[in-house]
């Protein structure tokens, strides 16, 4: 759809509707979240458990206040740890795990590592990590300052977009890693290369290269790894309607994803 066509498509909509298209996809998505969460009292059990208050400090280095945004958060979050758990379940036991990218401690926790250490770029997921009972160690993820095969998994969740070198980061795993990879990107269509964002003066933490599944595999081609399994998590209650699915498309999705990607990969030696 050409910018001057959607810009136009958003001014008709915003006098019809009489608010925002943002303001109302965010409402319309909070509706179908709590239909789908009126379904799981496995999903509504386990965000009482852990609780609003750490979903919303969830990122380290902001608070997540929007209503839907922290919604879409827990059901990212919840999806994610039970499909991790799937895969896990049929894997070896983890022994010494590094969850690249953490922001807290809450995939370490999920997976039940006996042992784990969070990595990340920015000092306040660092300090949050060891808040929340685990090692936590600040650095880049393209150059890791740890010994090769120093982990028995590696774990890396909705980071990898965010790497100027992604192939780079994955061979860092493979030296430092004895056994799998677990990892999450962003689900989309197409390969999608983003603009830099203004997020922080010192460091950037958009979104660099969003990989189709056929483009993550190819690039594969360039690490030591092979795939031997993936799977699209589903974040996102499936929509029926016609028109909120083209509204939802073009206004929500776009940063909100309602599906990701679950790769477990091998070493490839």
């Amino acid at each position: 759809m050409k910018p001057a066509f959607k810009e136009a498509l958003r001014s008709v909509f915003a006098a019809l509707a009489r608010r925002s298209p943002a303001d109302y996809t965010k409402e319309l998505g909070l509706k179908l979240y709590a239909r789908k969460a009126a379904r799981s009292p496995e999903y509504r059990s386990w965000v009482e458990v852990v609780g609003d208050e750490r979903f919303a400090r969830h990122y380290g280095h902001t608070r997540v206040d929007d209503p839907f945004t922290l919604e879409h958060l827990k059901w990212q979050l919840f999806e994610v740890t039970r499909a991790l758990r799937r895969r896990v379940g049929l894997a070896p036991s983890m022994g010494r795990v590094l969850d690249a990218g953490a922001s807290d401690g809450l995939f370490l926790e999920a997976l039940g590592a006996r042992w784990g250490l969070g990595y990340n770029l920015l000092e306040a997921c660092v300090v949050q990590i060891q808040k929340d009972g685990w090692l936590a160690c600040r650095g880049d993820i393209e150059a890791l300052p740890f010994r090769d095969q120093s982990f028995d998994a590696v774990v890396c969740c909705e980071t990898l977009e965010h790497v100027p070198n992604p192939v780079r980061a994955l061979c860092e795993f493979a030296r430092v890693c004895r056994g799998r990879l677990y990892l999450t990107i962003p689900g989309v269509a197409a390969t999608r290369v983003c603009p830099r964002s203004d997020t922080s003066p010192s460091v950037d933490t958009g979104h660099v290269f969003e990989l189709s599944p056929r483009d993550f595999a190819t690039m594969l081609s360039h690490t030591p790894w092979r795939l031997v399994h993936s799977e699209v998590v589903r974040i996102f209650p499936r929509v029926s309607n016609p028109v909120h699915s083209l509204v939802l498309g073009q206004v929500l999705f776009p940063r909100y994803f309602p599906v990701l990607q679950l790769h477990e990969l091998t070493r490839a030696d």
